[in-house]
């Protein structure tokens, strides 16, 4: 996880959600990160936004 260019946490796993149709992923993330944060996908900067667990509602 970066916020501009600097490194704020550490993404621990990630994949494609069918339910949400968009990627998603786990990351330890520093309480003091600000601003746009970017995740690297494959060697490229990618925006990202911070949710609350659970990503989807529980029935």
């Amino acid at each position: 996880m970066l916020s501009g260019e600097r490194p704020v946490g550490r993404v621990t796993s990630g994949g494609y959600s069918p339910l949400l149709q968009k990627g998603i992923a786990l990351a330890y993330v520093e309480e003091e990160a600000e601003g746009p944060l970017l995740v690297e996908v494959r060697g490229r900067a990618v925006p990202a936004l911070l949710s609350p667990l659970p990503f989807v509602p529980l029935k």
